[in-house]
């Protein structure tokens, strides 16, 4: 989706010179050449991103060689170097596509610029194609994806999706681990059947258990009926275990016989069970360093290990952020009939200089309270939900619907914890001052803060 590689048509040998080292100097791969003939030739061989065209002496005037350009090659974006006087000439050339006009004189400045918006333009409608034409699909990939690292896990998810075996994710909070899960649930053959998630982090080991492989009635201890749990109401399909690494021993040993051999109990009951659910983990745990702690098994470990795939944080994917964001925008624009959005450039740069401790969940909070704010017109830095110093401002309003929209979906532990984390980096990590603010006794806060770094939630 973005533009790496550009066809410079100059057919002044000093300014194609210039421009190539302009160019080139910004990260761009350039080709180069001195005639429209030739250019349209290259194109068909190289394939650039971009068409830049600044043609004098030429047979063929700018104008002309972009309508031919356009009836070869409707979708390849273009940036026209014209003299005024054939800046109407130009223009009609290019209506209703990517493209701009740059009238002459003009400096290496302002082509780079001209490079830019017209890249950035390119990108955002090939993303807005791609999720108007995505919306329906069930195999549509999780993530709008740039970097290499990312693309990457999609190939590799979409080969797993289609072979047996449980699948191990493996990144930080709000990476995406179980929307990741989700895409190869819909890309494989269990895609007609059931998909089940159950956060691990929710349930205490008693209940947990319960919840997995269901429990038979048993008066004396007060179970009035029998009740199903996930693995049979996954028969057929996917089950996602959200962040395997906090079971308790004694589960981690059942997960292990199932992984082994497909059987189960259920609590209190004798008869075995076989279940063929495919199954998912995810974990922002380090298995290894639990393992070596004594604290996981190193069995299940590898059971669970048949198909990795890791998530790597937002902030070392940058190339991510900003398709990522604009992907929100567009969601909330056109959930709400809004114009297409468009992003300042001191909006960008605060994208793009902010840490992420969150990652893609934490993206996606900001952006749609500030596409809400907003209201379609163009996302400015304002528009972000307040803050100062980096924590937020002033009394919580819950019937705020931009608070609404943040806390929605989330358990009472992850709230609870961001609270927490967000309290502690406004007090600049002074635990006494965080516990202070929020009603707590600085032990109970110490030990939150003990048990989610056990369980890898926190760092």
């Amino acid at each position: 989706m973005t533009v790496q590689r550009i066809l410079l048509i100059d057919d002044d040998p000093r300014s194609r010179e210039i421009l190539t080292t302009a160019l080139q100097g910004q990260g761009y791969n350039l080709l180069a050449t001195a005639s429209a003939e030739e250019g349209l030739e290259r194109i068909g061989m190289e394939h650039p991103d971009l068409v830049v065209c600044n043609l004098r002496t030429s047979s063929l005037s700018t104008a002309e060689f972009s309508i031919r350009l356009h009836n070869r090659y409707c979708d390849l974006p273009q940036l026209l170097i014209v003299p005024r006087a054939a800046e109407d000439e130009a223009l009609t050339a290019i209506k209703d596509r990517t493209a701009e006009v740059l009238l002459t004189p003009t400096s290496t400045k302002s082509v780079l610029a001209a490079v830019m918006r017209v890249a950035r333009s390119h990108q955002q409608n090939q993303e807005a194609a791609y999720l108007r034409g995505q919306a329906c699909s069930v195999e549509a990939p999780p993530f709008v994806v740039e970097s290499d690292s990312l693309r990457d896990v999609l190939r590799s998810a979409a080969r797993i999706a289609r072979v047996p075996g449980p699948v191990l994710i493996t990144g930080e909070t709000g990476s995406g681990k179980g929307r990741l899960a989700e895409y190869i649930h819909q890309a494989s053959f269990q895609a007609g059947h059931a998909f089940i998630r159950i956060d691990c982090t929710a349930f205490g080991p008693a209940s947990l258990e319960s919840e997995l492989f269901g429990h038979e009635r048993c008066l004396e201890s007060g179970v009035s009926r029998q009740r199903a749990g996930c693995f049979e109401l996954a028969e057929g399909g996917t089950l996602l275990l959200e962040e395997v690494g906090v079971l308790p021993p004694r589960i981690q040993a059942r997960l292990l016989r199932v992984l082994k051999c497909g059987e189960y109990e259920r609590v209190g009951g004798t008869g075995t069970l076989v279940t063929n659910a495919r199954i998912i983990t995810t974990s922002s745990r380090d298995l290894p360093a639990a393992i070596a702690a004594e604290e996981y098994r190193e069995d299940l470990y590898y059971n669970l290990h048949t198909h990795p795939l890791h998530i790597a944080p937002l902030r070392e994917r940058p190339m991510d952020i900003l398709p990522q964001a604009y992907q929100v925008a567009l969601s909330h624009s056109l959930r709400h009939s809004l114009p297409e959005p468009e992003f300042s450039a001191e909006f960008e740069h605060w994208l793009l200089s902010a840490p992420w401790l969150g990652n893609t969940r934490e993206l996606e909070q900001v952006v749609g309270l500030a596409a809400s704010a907003a209201n379609g017109s163009t996302l400015l830095e304002e528009h972000l939900p307040q803050t100062g110093d980096g924590c937020a401002t002033g009394e919580l309003d819950l019937e705020d619907t931009r608070v609404a929209a943040a806390l929605a979906n989330q358990t009472m532990a992850d709230i609870e914890r961001v609270a927490i984390l967000a309290t502690l980096d406004c007090s600049r990590g002074n635990k006494t001052e965080a516990a202070r603010r929020l009603g707590l006794t600085a032990r109970t806060l110490s030990n939150k803060m003990k048990i989610w770094r056990q369980a890898g939630l926190v760092a």
